[in-house]
Order: structure tokens, then C-alpha cells, then sequence
């Protein structure tokens, strides 16, 4: 049963007290949880669902057309439309899949989880499987590192350049690109260069990839800013709330070489400052899903039969949804976790 499902829909620009951090230690994380909701953290949304009551601050911080309170059939609707790719800018984008796991890895290791939510999430995991089996197929996969990779070959044939690339952040999307660009027979050979907070990672991260892959990666520290001029190709994969390049930096980046350069700024909220556009080589994550736009007529009569889908379904969830199993739920939940895990933590 979905009856009392509750559903928050936050713009990511929107302060909660029990922010995550993704340095954060698992112990760390549990303080941080004063609540048994579950919390999934995007580039567009802060999206929380319990069986309980929100915190009243929560729930008054609702503001804007991008914030939602709903519950029960609409709850479970939604959510699964978020996980399906069907509320993303970049319609059936599977990022969205990762993100859900290593939150939902989160929320089992935390002491308040509720076993009747972890059976809604999983739920949602298993219904998000079958919409996009049934209803994607020969739908173009729509990934933004492997539209990022899309634009930087059409960069380098256009230039007829062969520049090294520069990949600032070390996260799933970064990770996702460098696999992209990699598999590509024009980037295979192109020189990747690191630059991320967490050095270590860098280097397992760089050590890694030099036994599994003839590619080359290095590295740069992460707050060597004047290094990052040297780079005509340029991503930056971090999302934050304040400025890490500015107009200055873009200034000298130009000046630099001759050469047209190319700057794709796929964080969310964006941490560039600069009115450079796509004429002058910079492009932003709306550029980016515009210049890859690749859905005809029967993709799109697809897309809206999977939201019919969604809905059925969520119908049918309101009136049952299997028991977790009672024998021995601390084992069941210590599984899930190694489960999760073991999907998530690939380097």
C-alpha cells in the first residue's frame, strides 16, 4: 500500500537543515538524518518522501512552481516519472537511476529507515525497470555525457584539433563522460586531465583507469586555477552554489592560444561567472540538451504512453504492495546495502 505516502519537491536551490554532503562518512550521515524520510538530491530538485509528517519548516518552504507537496497515488506517480527521466531536462536520461541508489544506500544505512518506505522505494526501482523496457526501446539513450561527448567530437572535427581535455569534479557525471570518451574511437587517444577536491580518489581514480584502458589521465590540483588555462577543451562537472571561475579566468582563458576553445559548464546550479555564450565557445547544460535534440514523432508517442503507464501504475500501487518479508529483516536490510553498494561504487 502507497496510502500515506508523502512526496516534497524542492527547487535545489532551497536550504534543508540535513543537507548532505557527498564527503560526508556514514556516521556522519546518520547524525545528519534527524528525520525517517528519504532525501534524493539532483541538479534540478531536492525530492524527500516519507509515511510520516515533514517537519513543519519543510513543508513551509514550499514556494515557486517547482515546489510540490503531494501525497499517496500522486506522490508515487511523480517520484516514479523523476526516476523514469520523465521530469528531467533531458527527458529519459538515466543518471537519474545512479543518484536514486546511492540515496537509497543512504537511507538503509540509516538508523530511522522505515522497512514499509525502503518497500516503496525498491517498488519504485522495480516499475521504473519495466517502463523503461517496455516503453524505451529504440528510444535514443539520452545521457549528458553522452551528449558532452557528442559536442567535444564535433569540436575537435570542426578545429581539427586535438587538444588535451580538462575534467574538473570526479563524480558520476565526470566518471560517465571519461567512460564515453574513452569507448569513442576520435577521444579514445585524447589526454584527459583530472582536477577534483579529493586527491586520493584522483590518484585510485587515475591508477585505475591506466590498468583497464590504454587512455591516458593525470592530474592537477584541484585549486590550481592558473593550470586551467592552458586547456582549450574545458568541463566542469560541479554544481555549486558560489563562483569557481570567473570573468578573469575566461579572459585570460581566451587569451591564451589562437586556437578555438571550447568551455561546457554541466554543473547545476552553475559555478561559472562569465557572459561568454556558444559563439565564443561556452556552453552551458541548456545548450547542451538543446544542440541534442534527437526525439522524432514515434519517440515522443512513446514517452507519452510511458506517462499513461506510470499512472495505471501507481494506481494499482495504492491498493497493494507486497509485505517486506518478516523473517530476519536486519539481514534483508544488510543485503539491500551490499547490493546498492556494489552497483554504486564502481571506479
Amino acid at each position: 500500500m502507497i496510502k500515506g505516502l508523502k512526496l516534497l519537491n524542492l527547487s535545489v536551490h532551497v536550504p534543508l537543515s540535513m543537507e548532505l554532503r557527498e564527503e560526508k562518512e556514514i556516521e556522519e550521515i546518520e547524525a545528519i538524518y534527524t528525520h525517517d524520510f528519504f532525501y534524493l538530491k539532483t541538479c534540478q530538485r531536492k525530492l524527500l518522501l516519507t509515511l510520516n509528517n515533514f517537519p513543519d519548516d519543510l513543508v513551509n518552504s514550499i514556494e515557486g512552481p517547482s515546489s510540490l507537496f503531494l501525497q499517496d497515488e500522486e506522490a508515487y506517480s511523480f517520484a516514479l516519472g523523476v526516476l523514469v527521466g520523465l521530469k528531467s531536462y533531458l527527458l529519459t536520461e538515466n543518471e537519474i537511476v545512479q543518484q536514486f541508489k546511492e540515496s537509497l544506500t543512504r537511507y538503509l544505512k540509516s538508523k530511522r529507515r522505515d522497512p514499509k518506505l525502503i518497500k516503496i522505494l525498491e517498488k519504485l526501482l522495480h516499475d521504473n525497470k519495466a517502463i523503461r523496457s517496455k516503453y524505451f526501446v529504440g528510444v535514443p539513450t539520452q545521457s549528458y555525457a553522452k551528449m558532452t561527448k557528442d559536442l567535444i567530437v564535433k569540436h575537435l572535427n570542426d578545429h581539427n584539433n586535438s587538444s588535451n581535455i580538462l575534467i574538473i569534479g570526479l563524480g558520476n557525471l565526470a566518471r560517465d563522460l571519461i567512460k564515453e570518451l574513452s569507448a569513442n574511437e576520435e577521444t579514445k587517444e585524447t589526454k584527459i586531465t583530472l582536477a577534483a577536491r579529493d586527491a586520493s580518489k584522483v590518484n585510485e581514480f587515475c591508477n585505475h583507469h591506466h590498468n583497464n584502458s590504454g587512455n591516458q589521465i593525470s592530474s592537477i590540483p584541484w585549486n590550481s586555477f592558473d593550470k586551467y588555462h592552458k586547456f582549450e577543451i574545458i568541463v566542469c562537472c560541479i554544481g555549486i552554489n558560489a563562483v569557481l571561475l570567473d570573468e578573469d579566468f575566461f579572459t585570460l582563458w581566451n587569451t591564451k592560444s589562437h586556437n578555438k576553445k571550447l568551455f561546457i559548464d554541466l554543473g547545476w546550479p552553475s559555478s561559472i561567472h562569465t557572459p561568454l555564450k556558444c559563439a565564443d565557445g561556452v556552453y552551458r547544460l541548456e545548450n547542451v540538451i538543446f544542440e541534442n535534440s534527437t526525439f522524432g514523432p514515434q519517440h515522443k508517442l512513446k514517452i507519452l504512453n510511458a506517462q499513461k503507464a506510470i499512472s495505471e501504475i501507481a494506481q494499482k500501487r495504492m491498493k497493494f504492495i507486497p509485505p517486506l518479508n518478516p523473517h530476519n529483516p536486519h539481514n534483508q536490510i544488510k543485503l539491500k546495502i551490499d547490493e546498492y553498494e556494489q552497483q554504486s561504487n564502481h571506479i
